[in-house]
């Protein structure tokens, strides 16, 4: 009796099955997706990680006949964004933040600390993406182009959940309040595990760097966490994010994601910075100047995205950080990204 087996077995298998026979198979990675395959006298079959990007989608889009289905039908929403910068002169191996930047679209314009702003696709500086009228909204393909490969090395998609704006950090402690997050991103379920915490320079910080500690709500509800330390550079400018490793996590150990922020400390100093709750969704390499650089289905696990819609009834408010690729100026950033909904 044969076995349940991976997809590395097939070239083998293939000549040695029966014309017709459902085979169980089984992904060596992704190893609860299990699916069946139905062999054909001399078929060896090529598989990628799409062919079980595929297996992912749910509910009334579940593979590509359904993507066809729902755009023919009209139930797609593209979208065209270009920024500009002021990013002129780089710092090596730091993250910027386009959510800041002019052109389509705006930049955002979150409220202080009182409140802050939880952002959604209504939000002032969101890609532009409706929300659906029914299902799900799917984000099918995300490309990218830049104007120089010394600007702009890679960008990545985000879904900024939550951000307070213009806060001041001449004196501590700052309380921050009113800032539940309440749309979670990628997953069906609201779960918060791999939401990240960032500070953002808003004005320029003065000739002392600024060390703030944050206290916040974890993924588990869990209040009064705090953070470690999340060192801000002297005389960063405008758009920088911190900690300039967005990998690095400013969360205390155990901590997988978090909800909300409910004060910090730092030293006195002078500038203002914003702060995000922020979930990453895709890296995309620009690789050259002025070549269109797609994350889709077709050669990617992660190209197709399940943009969640949150209790406010709205998708996420989608954006992009940005890394350069030297010290040179930073100009222009022009994506497009194709969605629909099922």
């Amino acid at each position: 009796m044969l076995s349940c087996v991976t997809y590395r077995d097939f070239a083998q298998l293939a000549q040695r099955v029966p014309a017709g026979l459902r085979l169980p198979v089984a992904h060596p990675v992704y190893r609860d997706l299990i699916v069946g395959h139905t062999f054909r006298r001399k078929f060896i079959p090529k598989f990628s990680e799409s062919w079980y990007a595929a297996s992912l989608m749910r509910n009334a889009i579940t593979n590509y006949d359904g993507i066809i289905s729902a755009r023919a039908a009209g139930q797609q929403n593209d979208v065209w964004v270009f920024k500009t910068t002021s990013i002129t002169s780089a710092a090596a191996a730091t993250w910027y933040s386009l959510f800041k930047s002019a052109g389509q679209p705006a930049a955002i314009a979150p409220a202080g600390v009182t409140g802050g702003s939880v952002m959604n696709s209504a939000s002032t500086g969101a890609i532009p993406i409706a929300d659906p009228p029914s299902g799900n909204r799917y984000l099918l393909t995300t490309g990218v182009s830049v104007p120089s490969a010394t600007g702009f090395a890679v960008m990545m998609l985000v879904d900024l959940l939550w951000a307070a704006g213009a806060v001041s950090v001449a004196s501590s402690p700052v309380t921050v309040t009113g800032s539940t997050v309440v749309r979670f991103t990628n997953t069906s379920t609201p779960n918060a595990v791999g939401n990240m915490l960032a500070v953002c320079i808003n004005a320029t910080i003065g000739a002392v760097a600024i060390n703030p500690v944050f206290t916040y709500t974890n993924q588990g509800a869990t209040g009064s966490r705090t953070s470690a330390t999340c060192t801000v550079a002297a005389s960063g400018a405008a758009q920088r994010i911190f900690p300039a490793d967005v990998a690095a996590t400013t969360l205390q150990s155990g901590d997988t994601g978090l909800i909300s922020v409910q004060s910090f400390t730092c030293s006195t100093t002078t500038g203002t910075i914003d702060l995000y709750i922020y979930r990453p969704l895709m890296l995309i390499p620009t690789i050259a100047a002025n070549t269109f650089v797609e994350r889709d289905s077709t050669v990617q696990i992660d190209g197709i995205q399940q943009l969640v819609a949150g209790s406010d009834a709205h998708i996420g408010c989608l954006g992009f950080l940005a890394l350069p690729g030297g010290t040179s100026a930073c100009a222009t950033q022009e994506a497009y990204l194709r969605t629909c909904y099922g």
